[in-house]
């Protein structure tokens, strides 16, 4: 086995023990994206345009939704989401 497979393994079985119950898996992957540059935004907050561009993610209780655009999106154009039946759209 490999060291970097080895380093995956740990990396996953601490994020396993960090992250009994869902509320705290959101909270481990939140504490994650910062760390590598994600900033969070507030669901209950206007967002600017620009918010499609860039790095960011909006937590609630036990889910989390996180993007990293390179461009503003267009009216109309689908965004899939895991365990989201319908995804999102931008209106």
């Amino acid at each position: 086995m490999t060291v970097d497979a080895v380093k995956n393994i740990e990396d996953l079985a601490q994020f396993v023990c960090d992250s009994p119950v869902s509320y705290l898996a959101a909270r481990t992957v939140a504490r994650r994206l910062q760390a590598a540059g994600f900033t969070e935004l507030n669901e209950t907050e206007p967002w600017q345009n620009e918010v499609a561009v860039g790095r960011h993610f909006v937590m609630r209780d036990g889910a989390i939704i996180a993007w990293a655009g390179g461009r503003r999106a267009q009216k109309g154009e689908r965004l899939p989401g895991a365990g989201c039946a319908y995804g999102f759209a931008v209106a």
